[in-house]
């Protein structure tokens, strides 16, 4: 008996093989790690952080996202993100290879950042997520893209477009525009500096196209798009109240289960 309580003691001390490579070599977790067949491209808005684009609001749904495509779809992914600062309007991006925020980005540098980012994945797929100033640069560089890879969901989040809606930096005129609830024609309709043409034209080469807006925001809103394809031109209610409804729907549950389905469906296929 005392024999047998020995072997027993001493195999529940001696560690499985599998248990052994995890305890012995700590790089065999990376070592297995899926490869990224997914590139996730994040634009923000004006105003959307005050200096790292990892602190705005929208790279914590993103973190959400790349956490739930891999736990429930098996979907590994890579990112860039960009955000607008208000007090300079500079645009600032980081993106998983990158070690410093660059700053001060132009679309024709931003494009060729995405390019090289793709290059870790394996399937060369891109998604992009944009809002407000970013929903506009996310139509732009989808332009850009839509011949130099495969972009397998497209959504802009109430974009307004950066062209007939100025940005304002004086405190001055931000506290007035509030109070009239009024930033001018064009930061209440949706981006029409883009060739209605060309939207379609998008539409037939994207996987699919979810576009959101709201109205509530009476001075600062976007609307309905020509092109959109797979949710079409949704408007969502309730997100917030005057001005706050634009900078809260970005957060909206409805948006971002409806990028996790768009996504994980063309993927599926």
């Amino acid at each position: 008996m005392r024999y047998l309580l020995y072997i027993f003691i001493g195999y529940a001390f001696v560690p499985s093989p599998a248990a052994a490579v995890v305890v012995n070599d700590s790089r065999s977790e990376a070592r297995q790690a899926p490869q990224p067949d997914l590139l996730l491209v994040l634009l923000g808005g004006y105003g959307s952080c005050k200096g790292e684009p990892g602190t705005q609001d929208m790279f914590k749904d993103l973190t959400v996202l790349r956490r739930r495509l891999l736990a429930k779809k098996g979907i590994a992914s890579r990112y860039v993100a960009s955000c607008i600062t208000s007090s300079d309007v500079t645009t600032r991006i980081t993106a998983s290879s990158f070690t410093k925020t660059r700053l001060n980005v132009s679309l024709a540098d931003y494009e060729k950042i995405i390019l090289a980012e793709l290059a870790f994945t394996t399937s060369k797929k891109i998604a992009i997520i944009g809002h407000s100033f970013g929903g506009w640069q996310a139509l732009k560089l989808s332009l850009m893209l839509q011949d130099k890879a495969e972009i397998v969901s497209l959504t802009t989040i109430d974009p307004i477009s950066m062209v007939s809606c100025v940005p304002i930096t004086m405190p001055f005129q931000v506290v007035l525009s509030m109070i009239n609830n009024n930033l001018g024609q064009g930061c209440q309709r949706a981006p029409s500096d883009f060739p209605v043409a060309e939207l379609y034209q998008l539409a037939g080469k994207i996987g699919c196209w979810n576009h959101f807006y709201q109205t509530e925001a009476y001075g600062l809103h976007s609307g309905p798009l020509a092109g959109t394809t797979f949710s079409g031109n949704l408007e969502i209610f309730g997100p917030g109240f005057g001005l706050k409804a634009h900078k809260a729907i970005d957060a909206d549950y409805r948006v971002w289960a409806m990028i996790f389905h768009s996504l994980t469906k063309p993927m599926a296929a």
